[in-house]
């Protein structure tokens, strides 16, 4: 299903393909694009070549720039930021969006809770490994846990957990 509205110079385009809804509305110069899946939403807005993400029912890992949704039973990648935007010690981790976040330092995954918990337990220069399937393929990416005081704070992400 498939919708597009025009009024007084906003356009909002709203698609639902497998469960999953994406409403963009552009207005000016701004252009946010909601998605929802599941119990969980992600608003990426865009302004000024500026952009903001806000997520409810997920995680986030700071150091990439990745915001992690849940997909099933399995940990999805809905967004991740490019290398050359991550500070530099992170810069060539390779995680991508639609990866598949299958383990966290040995530990099985199978949701975005369950990785923040482990994140939060874990203290800055804390080694994090991550256990990836990407298509077919698997591969392993590890980096310490950034002290939050040296990460870069021109950035502005809020993550609200339903309840």
């Amino acid at each position: 299903m498939r919708s597009i509205v025009v009024s007084a110079l906003i356009l909002i385009a709203a698609t639902v393909t497998n469960g999953q809804t994406v409403i963009k509305k552009t207005e000016g110069g701004q252009t946010v694009v909601t998605t929802t899946t599941g119990g969980q939403t992600m608003e990426k807005k865009t302004e000024g070549g500026r952009t903001m993400i806000r997520i409810e029912g997920g995680a986030f890992i700071p150091e990439l720039g990745c915001v992690l949704g849940d997909e099933g039973k399995q940990v999805k990648v809905l967004h991740a930021m490019p290398g050359a935007n991550r500070p530099k010690a992170y810069a060539g981790i390779d995680v991508q969006a639609n990866d598949l976040i299958l383990m966290v330092n040995a530990k099985t995954l199978k949701t975005a809770a369950a990785f923040k918990t482990l994140y939060e337990s874990l203290a800055p220069g804390d080694t994090i490994t991550l256990g990836i399937k990407r298509g077919e393929a698997m591969h392993l990416a590890s980096f310490l846990k950034a002290d939050p005081k040296d990460m870069p704070r021109d950035r502005k992400i809020v993550i609200k957990k339903n309840n």
